[in-house]
């Protein structure tokens, strides 16, 4: 809004950002204690995460709240991501970016307690739940 909130965002946020991104990007290469949950992300191919998972971040956040938002923010893409596919729902960029577009608004520089919440809330909410697709394989077999 102001040039001086523009000269920030280059020298703090942009490169906090970057150097976040980077990290991603490599522990999505390689398994990277801590950060499991973003590599075993990655070998479904869900591109979104990075947006996510970086949404979540401030760059006034300490090593250990970076990490652990990480981890949350993580851990509900895995379960969303499997819910989805145990459907035979798509998580195509396609399908997914408006979805993804809401929880990153949502969990935008949230403190880690309430990344927390927010996202749990959202799993608990969901539809499509590993539940529905059993009963549903069942009906179909005649169980």
């Amino acid at each position: 809004t102001t040039s001086a909130t523009f000269a920030q965002f280059v020298d703090r946020d942009f490169r906090f950002y970057t150097r976040q991104y980077e990290r991603l990007r490599q522990a999505s290469r390689d398994l990277t204690p801590g950060l499991e949950v973003v590599f075993f992300n990655a070998r479904l191919e869900f591109t979104l995460q990075y947006a996510i998972l970086l949404a979540a971040l401030s760059p006034s956040d300490s090593d250990a709240t970076i990490d652990r938002k990480i981890r949350v923010a993580g851990t509900y893409i895995d379960v969303m991501v499997a819910r989805r596919l145990w459907n035979f729902r798509s998580i195509a960029y396609s399908t997914m970016q408006y979805a993804a577009f809401l929880v990153m608004r949502e969990i935008r520089a949230k403190p880690a307690e309430e990344v927390a919440d927010l996202l749990t809330a959202r799993l608990a909410s969901e539809t499509e739940t590993f539940v529905e697709a059993a009963c549903g394989a069942a009906a179909r077999l005649g169980a």
